[in-house]
């Protein structure tokens, strides 16, 4: 349909008259741009605080549990150490009551 195609032609011609001559679109598309690119910068290093913000997160519950493993292990340490030196001192006292049971034994024959 001609008539169809020349009606569409119209419509064209009507946008561009709505176009204002004395506005800088250029200016404006640009500007535009700048905003949304400023936009997008905030948003990435709002993503990226919020990432090294939950890593932060992460690594101090995970030094925080190492630091308790640590403590109790170093209590573990300590326990097995103080039992040892209490059977060694147990095992010594056993050792003198023995020696003295031996040498009353001597003097007796």
């Amino acid at each position: 349909n001609p008539h169809n195609h020349n009606n569409n032609n119209n419509n064209n011609t009507n946008d561009f008259a709505l176009l204002d001559s004395n506005t800088d679109y250029a200016r404006q598309r640009q500007s535009h741009f700048q905003r949304e690119r400023l936009k997008l910068q905030t948003f990435r290093l709002k993503n990226f605080e919020f990432v090294a913000r939950h890593e932060e997160t992460q690594l101090r519950r995970h030094v925080d549990c190492m630091n308790r493993v640590t403590e109790w292990e170093e209590r573990q340490s300590i326990r097995w150490q103080f039992q040892k030196e209490m059977l060694l001192e147990q095992r010594r006292k056993e050792e003198r009551r023995k020696e003295r049971r031996e040498q009353e034994g001597m003097r007796n024959e």
